[in-house]
């Protein structure tokens, strides 16, 4: 970028890319974070315990700006944790620290290879060049954003093709897992 950065246009790229990661996980991973971590506490909580991971925001000449939005618009559920957390998942629909936009545990890529072969790595792929997006600020990203959505969309129709109506992911990978454990007993 030349001359003066425009930190509209950066904010605007920043929540676009938070928009396109929001829409996938929500539609794909919501179940699967809130089933296995919040719930069942089986595994590592991404969210409990990391105020300073996750609060901290180092986006490049616009953090601030964010962490400001964020705070005007979201009082905190909780003063554990990052706060955001409550039961039902993160009540942040925008203004997402990085790491919370972008993180895939290895039990969430574990679950995607479970799924479908090699979308664990898919998903891994998405999350790389989403945390590349959010690194590269102050630049301007859109070329990356267009990539990014065609990864997110490529993967979200292998999914919908194998899911039946109405089933989350956590719900057909938990009954793969039932009928795999009882056909190998």
């Amino acid at each position: 970028m030349t001359g003066e950065i425009n930190k509209s246009l950066l904010i605007d790229q920043y929540l676009k890319t938070e928009r396109v990661l929001r829409n996938f996980f929500d539609n794909y991973t919501l179940s699967v974070c809130i089933g296995h971590c919040v719930k069942t506490k089986k595994g590592p909580n991404c969210c409990e315990d990391q105020d300073s991971r996750i609060t901290e925001i180092n986006v490049n000449l616009i953090g601030q700006d964010i962490l400001a939005m964020r705070s005007a618009k979201y009082t905190k559920f909780s003063s554990q944790g990052c706060g955001y957390l409550s039961p039902h998942g993160c009540i942040l629909k925008e203004y997402r620290s990085p790491i919370c936009n972008t993180f895939v545990c290895e039990d969430l890529e574990e679950y995607f290879d479970r799924l479908g072969p090699k979308f664990g790595s898919e998903l891994k792929g998405i999350e790389r060049l989403a945390v590349s997006i959010f690194k590269g600020f102050p630049d301007t990203q859109e070329e990356n954003i267009v990539r990014l959505e065609r990864m997110v969309s490529t993967l979200s129709q292998k999914i919908d093709m194998l899911l039946p109506p109405n089933t989350s992911v956590w719900d057909y990978v938990t009954k793969i897992w039932r009928v795999k454990q009882v056909t190998s007993a």
